[in-house]
């Protein structure tokens, strides 16, 4: 929060974000927290050598500097959004959203009984880290299925319109499939033993109590996925299309959806000629499936994760024009292989 308020200008021998303006009130106010803890979390920062007082050169250079912050090189790209909320008070940040939940859900609380609202938490603010620093749009279309995906199987593909229909369903059972190795990069914090291959039963329970966290408060949502070949089993799989995204917002069958997607082309285009989605919940009581006529039967779906607050960056933008393009052309190969209605 303190680099949140740092200038991203050079000041003299100063590098960008090294000197920050902000102080208690600062950090109480974005972090939701009483100025108590605000001050102590500055002590400690202190204590650790992360932040220092504001040197006479220091505040040379910049006249409101209070704090030099020693950090090295930044390797995430987080959104502002993880601090600020929207002006309008419409939309709460990710962390006041993980703040208000109640922190042990009753899925995992018999198993959790020792471990405290604070460490809990801290779990899913980890988590949530990791979700971004596994994140690669233009690679993966959100995080990367080889840390955590939802499991979508094929039931059919038949000949129709000069195309395939495709039908799936997602795994019912499970809303998100991991691995052992992010859940271990996720609870370094957790872990008394970091060369253990093994997870205890509770600490399994912290990581999964951490993603019913982010998943519950709306943190992230599902994108469903044409790659070329399963990408959890092959490191070269590419993203070829979005089909749909699960998320009212972002993929909504609005024009105006932040999030380019092959079924909501095709619903706006032709109704559900060439699509079709089932919802989770719906009168009819039938399972969450989806159908989509795509050219061949080459390919792997796949559900990605996507965290709601994206940052702002190259990655970001190449995705955006990368995924409208392949949008558009799979809705023009689809078009132009099926007859015509009469």
């Amino acid at each position: 929060m303190l680099a949140r308020h740092a200038s991203g200008w050079e000041h003299g021998e100063f590098a960008p974000y090294t000197l920050s303006g902000a102080g208690v009130n600062s950090i109480h106010e974005k972090a939701g927290v009483s100025e108590e803890v605000a001050r102590g979390a500055i002590e400690r920062l202190k204590e650790q050598g992360v932040i220092s007082p504001a040197s006479t050169e220091a505040k040379a250079a910049l006249r409101i500097a209070r704090w030099e912050i020693h950090q090295g090189t930044l390797d995430l790209d987080l959104p502002h959004a993880l601090l600020d909320p929207q002006q309008d008070g419409s939309v709460t940040s990710a962390l006041h959203r993980l703040r208000k939940r109640k922190q042990a859900s009753s899925n995992y609380a018999k198993d959790l009984t020792e471990i405290s609202d604070k460490e809990l938490g801290l779990d899913a603010l980890m988590l949530l880290l990791a979700l971004y620093r596994n994140t690669g749009m233009c690679a993966f279309g959100g995080v990367s299925p080889r840390c955590i995906h939802r499991t979508w199987t094929i039931e059919s593909q038949t000949p129709k319109l000069g195309g395939i229909r495709w039908g799936g369903e997602p795994n019912h059972k499970a809303s998100a499939v991991t691995y052992f190795t992010f859940m271990r990069e996720c609870l370094q914090h957790a872990i008394q033993k970091p060369k253990s291959n093994e997870l205890s039963k509770e600490q399994k329970a912290r990581f999964w109590n951490a993603w019913e966290s982010i998943s519950e408060t709306g943190l992230v949502y599902e994108a469903v996925s044409l790659y070329d070949t399963n990408p959890t089993e092959n490191d070269q799989g590419r993203l070829l299309v979005t089909l749909r995204v699960n998320d009212f917002h972002a993929g909504a069958t609005a024009k105006a959806s932040t999030d380019p997607s092959l079924l909501r082309a095709l619903e706006i285009d032709f109704g559900s000629r060439f699509a079709y989605y089932t919802p989770a919940m719906n009168d009819r009581d039938e399972p969450e499936a989806m159908w989509v006529i795509l050219p061949d039967k080459r390919g792997f779906w796949i559900g990605i994760w996507r965290l709601r607050f994206r940052t702002s960056n190259k990655d970001t933008g190449m995705w955006l024009d990368q995924e409208k393009e392949a949008v558009a052309q799979m809705v023009a190969r689809i078009e132009d292989a099926a007859p015509s209605e009469s």
